[in-house]
């Protein structure tokens, strides 16, 4: 019993220890940062896991056309997705083999406030 018990104990201080090692390792949104990455050939993409951060904390809801552009920084579209408001270049698809990109695609409702984002590819 004390053994089960033990086991069970360990496996879930592993599983909490890589949860909260994981948050701490993710790339927290920075505005700054966003405006400054947004080259193709560039050593990292740190928008990548800044889009994941605004996505996961919501950041964006709400917010006014001017007020994301104030956040992010000029769209980055060039005719892709012209069904969404904004669109922000994030950097080569993840993954192995990369030849598409990924993108932050924004919405606004009739009241010109974000409605809707999410990631996409092309």
């Amino acid at each position: 019993m004390i053994k089960k018990m033990f086991i069970i104990s360990f496996f879930s201080l592993l599983i909490v220890g890589s949860i909260i090692y994981i948050d701490i390792t993710k790339t927290r949104f920075d505005s700054s940062t966003w405006k400054q990455t947004n080259q193709l050939n560039q050593a990292s993409y740190p928008r990548l896991e800044m889009a994941d951060d605004l996505i996961h904390d919501r950041t964006l809801y709400g917010k006014t056309k001017a007020e994301v552009i104030e956040l992010l920084g000029k769209p980055s579209n060039d005719g892709y997705f012209k069904t969404y408001d904004l669109v922000y270049w994030l950097g080569p698809s993840r993954g192995g083999f990369s030849v598409d990109s990924e993108w932050l695609l924004i919405q606004l409702n009739d009241s010109g406030r974000v409605s809707k984002y999410e990631l996409g590819r092309d």
